[in-house]
């Protein structure tokens, strides 16, 4: 699945030219270590991973063979092993939201290892998003889906196989659930804070609990820190994240913008565009500006109901006609790149519309499955015939997995859009197909948590 010249051109054309040796450099330069120890090298790329911690050490993954095929992959401009959202971000000509940039701009370790790890290890969390899952909500899983917490795989072992890396790396990054509720967090913090203190720390913290604890660790280390707010209005803010009070989100905002400018560390904001805050684009740009940082749009693929990829194309031309009659500021840089970023999310509905991409409007499985099978012919000819099967197969071992409780998932299963399932699952296996269904679709019944 190799991108089209005329979309490398233009997309090489945004990055420094030292950077257009390959199509991403993740494969080179991180690592991300996720919640139930499937390893990637990158946060946005749930379908390849390269190794399972603790079956594999760290130092083996990082040095395994699954890791250097990905690097050969995106060096030949094939997005197939993972990366096909960033294939549609790159054809939608959304640079700003392109996750495959932001390696460009990190250092290349001389020693083989590394330059930066990006941390999901666990998910707890106090809010209940309405974009969310228990996947990455503690509370959602446990109130909204009625689950057992996860089990980690990260103890003290696991700390004592990291301070290999630390040495070489030039910056971390840390997701949650919320990361400042993360109790192994603290002891990474600390780790850090004696091998290799010059380690810029990254956080996407909701900013709903910075406790006197929390300030004392942001005062004294190299936080970089990212708000995810997802409305700049008291109610929706509260309907969209759940448990999460505007006025003290506000106050913790100003706290937090106020340390990064004296310590001279990043400050930004993080938004996800959906059909539920749509109408907000301008306000969220405008507050952005007032703080003087950058925002940073998140793509929204799943829940259905708030990705746009679910409305009907009226709805996406009445939306792209309201935000067209937007003139955003663009005074000083902070106030261009803001801009910049809004007009490509602009651009990501127009490429849906010229696209058709959407959410199938079928009722029966049979249906849906008539449909895709005349999808993947269309993208693979005759060959395509087997494709179809495969994936047909992983579906239904879904469903089955859900045992008398198919109902649900099946309509689930029906709310996936053609391109997303031929992408993301076409080359795993049925186990990790279920594990991808499990964490961002629906939460498998009594799963054993070790089999997926």
């Amino acid at each position: 699945m190799k991108l089209d010249d005329k979309y490398l051109k233009i997309y090489n054309s945004q990055r420094p030219k030292e950077a257009a040796s390959t199509l991403c450099w993740a494969p080179q330069k991180s690592l991300y270590i996720g919640l139930r120890g499937n390893v990637y090298t990158c946060c946005y790329n749930k379908t390849f991973p390269i190794g399972k911690y603790p079956h594999t050490s760290l130092h083996d993954i990082w040095f395994s063979k699954q890791r250097l095929k990905q690097q050969e992959a995106l060096q030949n401009n094939d997005l197939s092993l993972g990366c096909q959202n960033c294939k549609r971000i790159i054809e939608a000509g959304n640079f700003k939201g392109l996750p495959a940039k932001n390696f460009d701009q990190l250092p290349l370790s001389e020693t083989g290892y590394p330059s930066k790890i990006d941390f999901e290890l666990s998910n707890e969390c106090n809010l209940e998003c309405i974009m969310c899952r228990g996947e990455f909500s503690s509370a959602i899983r446990r109130n909204r889906e009625q689950l057992p917490p996860i089990p980690s795989p990260y103890n003290d072992d696991f700390l004592t196989e990291l301070e290999e890396f630390i040495p070489q790396l030039d910056n971390c990054h840390f997701l949650g659930g919320e990361p400042f509720l993360i109790p192994i967090y603290e002891k990474i913090w600390e780790l850090i804070r004696k091998i290799n203190p010059a380690i810029r720390l990254s956080v996407q913290t909701n900013a709903t609990l910075i406790t006197k604890r929390t300030k004392k660790l942001i005062e004294s280390m190299n936080f970089d820190i990212a708000v995810s707010i997802d409305s700049v209005e008291a109610k929706n803010y509260e309907q969209i994240r759940k448990n999460g009070k505007f006025e003290k989100v506000l106050e913790n905002i100003t706290y937090l913008r106020k340390t990064c400018k004296t310590k001279g560390t990043n400050f930004t904001l993080s938004y996800c565009p959906m059909p539920q805050n749509w109408e907000e684009l301008e306000k969220i740009v405008a507050f952005a500006n007032k703080l003087n940082c950058k925002l940073y749009f998140n793509k929204v693929d799943f829940p259905k109901e708030c990705s746009f990829q679910s409305l009907e194309e009226n709805k996406l031309e009445e939306i792209l006609n309201f935000w067209k009659q937007i003139e955003f500021p663009e005074s000083d840089a902070i106030e261009h790149y803001n801009k910049s970023a809004a007009e490509q999310v602009i651009s990501q509905v127009f490429y849906l519309i010229e696209n058709q991409i959407s959410t199938p409007r079928v009722d029966s499985l049979s249906e849906y499955f008539e449909q895709f099978r005349s999808f993947v012919f269309e993208k693979e000819g005759k060959d395509g015939e087997s494709t179809f099967q495969s994936i047909k197969e992983k579906l239904l071992f879904i469903l089955n997995s859900f045992g008398e409780n198919k109902l649900e998932a099946e309509s689930k299963i029906l709310s996936i859009d053609y391109p997303s399932l031929y992408e993301g699952i076409r080359q795993v296996d049925k186990k990790h197909a279920l594990h991808l269904f499990n964490s961002f679709m629906l939460p498998v019944p009594s799963l054993n948590q070790n089999d997926v």
